[in-house]
């Protein structure tokens, strides 16, 4: 990717829908890290996770960490990028990418295992019901991929995230990514075994359509 095709490296301290991310040396860090290794439009929509996270539940969530909030946001698709290539599902393969990164960088385990533990369970519904600062990424980028919880958000705070991080056609180029996971690893990426066997014992179960899911959400690209 040419230099010329991204965005600017974003200055951490300015205000996004009124927040502010956490802009201490490893989230700097870490935004670096995923900024290099992600398209304009992938980088976006990690940072756009955070602040819709924040601003859907981050008051009902109750005390967190805010930092662990981002860096799981931040490094939550490293998976689909150059920096972590493997043969296993993807959010494993980033989930060990930034725990690697963060205890490189000095950061505690315990916190390090949390953002493992987000980023690794973030295709499903597991961390609705973990921790705060996992309930805060999911809701994020539930948000983001599919529109969850979006309406309970200000929408002009909804605006000014998107116009500090535009969308850069996501629909179409996250969708891109995924099939590109699919062609490479067919049988890496498995669906939950009661699933499947519904789906061949109870009738042909119908497996939801993700690229419907992601079409549908209530943005214009």
């Amino acid at each position: 990717m040419s230099s010329a095709s991204r965005d600017e490296f974003p200055d951490l301290r300015r205000s996004v829908g009124g927040l502010v991310a956490p802009d201490t040396p490893l989230a700097r860090a870490a935004a670096r890290l995923a900024w290099e290794h992600s398209t304009p439009m992938l980088f976006n929509h990690v940072m756009r996770s955070y602040f819709f996270g924040r601003l859907a539940v981050g008051r009902s969530a109750g005390s967190y960490d805010d930092e662990v909030v981002f860096l799981s946001a931040v490094l939550h698709d490293l998976g689909l990028t150059d920096h972590a290539p493997g043969p296993r599902r993807f959010e494993i393969e980033g989930a060990d990418a930034a725990r690697r990164f963060l205890c490189d960088s000095g950061c505690d385990s315990g916190r390090a295992w949390l953002v493992w533990d987000t980023i690794a369970l973030h295709p499903f519904d597991i961390n609705l019901h973990k921790e705060p600062e996992a309930r805060v990424v999911q809701a994020g980028i539930l948000g983001d991929v599919v529109g969850a919880g979006v309406a309970s958000i200000d929408p002009s705070n909804v605006a000014e995230v998107l116009r500090a991080f535009p969308r850069h056609g996501f629909k179409r180029g996250f969708v891109d990514l995924l099939l590109n996971q699919a062609r490479a690893k067919p049988h890496a990426h498995t669906i939950h075994p009661t699933h499947m066997i519904a789906h061949h014992c109870c009738g042909g179960v119908p497996i939801p359509d993700a690229q419907a899911l992601i079409e549908a959400t209530p943005f214009v690209d």
